[in-house]
């Protein structure tokens, strides 16, 4: 029963290389049968086996949340100086279109995902282009980039206003 989430939770992240423990939830149900036939009665088959799973299991999943948590607090640490220029050179009231959803956050600003991000599922609720005001592009472990022909959708109303090739954020500016 595990062999196929396992097998498709490889082939998500092969083909999409972004995975979350929320991916884990589809083993709930095989944990919960474990619980349902009790471990007591599992501890009848093979003791040692049943603890060295468990224990893997437990060490395993904290030491995965533990290296994705490392990995993303570098990466949002090394956007510092790209959103302290975000802050300092745009107004609060802005808008801006970004390739995700957490970016809003961090730049403090109204966004919207760009289109075709899929997170913006309902295109009749994207700000007009005249209402948007500059463009927040990124590459990087932690969030790929608008894609190629949903930028070009845009640049023709845009223009560079601040790159850092470092980090690879680009952000534009509406002309």
């Amino acid at each position: 029963m595990i062999l196929p989430y396992i097998f498709f939770l490889y082939f998500y992240q092969y083909n999409y290389g972004n995975t979350s423990t929320r991916y884990i939830l589809a083993a709930v149900p095989f944990l919960g049968m474990a619980w349902a036939f009790g471990i007591e009665s599992m501890m009848k088959i093979n003791k040692k086996i049943v603890i060295i799973f468990l224990v893997l299991f437990m060490l395993a999943f904290s030491a995965s949340e533990a290296v994705k948590s490392a990995i993303i607090t570098h990466q949002w640490n090394v956007l510092s100086k790209d959103f302290e220029w975000v802050q300092e050179h745009t107004k609060k009231d802005s808008l801006f279109i970004v390739p995700g959803q957490c970016l809003g956050y961090r730049l403090d600003r109204q966004s919207f995902p760009a289109k075709g991000s899929n997170y913006n599922l309902k295109p009749s609720i994207d700000p007009d282009i005249s209402r948007i005001d500059y463009i927040f592009d990124i590459n990087n472990i932690v969030q790929g980039p608008i894609k190629a022909e949903t930028l070009s959708y845009y640049i023709p109303y845009f223009q560079k206003v601040y790159e850092n090739n470092k980090t690879n954020v680009k952000i534009y500016q509406k002309k």
